[in-house]
């Protein structure tokens, strides 16, 4: 058996928080519904395993349990998941373009280090262009 924590929301405060013990996943989620369903006012339970987050759900308008998402979009359900920053400033903008059949193949041939590539050959561009202009 397994203790988890059962913390139970409205739309803004703690309502509620109790211990319990479970067996295995079907369990657990039947005891949060169930606290749900007993609890008036609340909205929101999130279930805590070993102080990590482990599930979160609400009921429905009528009445039924759904389970919510606790991964925000950040790669993943494994902890350090997703894409990692290159360096220091963080990459939002796209950039879409067409080549011609031998620069798409040597773009191919530089696997994942296509966009630092082309970012670097911009930059080197740039700071050649600002040179000439200064001169």
């Amino acid at each position: 058996m397994e203790k988890a924590r059962i913390v139970l929301y409205d739309d803004l405060v703690i309502i509620d928080e109790t211990e319990t013990f479970f067996t295995d996943a079907k369990n657990l989620e039947s005891i949060v519904i169930s606290c749900l369903r007993t609890t008036p006012g609340a909205l929101i339970a999130e279930v805590y395993v070993k102080d990590k987050l482990k599930s979160k759900m609400t009921l429905t308008n009528k009445g039924k349990p759904k389970k919510m998402s606790i991964h925000p979009n950040w790669g993943g359900r494994r902890a350090g998941a997703g894409g990692k920053r290159k360096g220091e400033e963080v990459l939002s903008s796209k950039v879409c373009f067409r080549v011609d059949e031998e620069t798409l193949e040597f773009l191919k041939s530089l696997l994942d280090k296509k966009g630092e590539y082309i970012r670097n050959a911009i930059q080197e561009k740039r700071e050649r262009d600002k040179e000439k202009g200064s001169q």
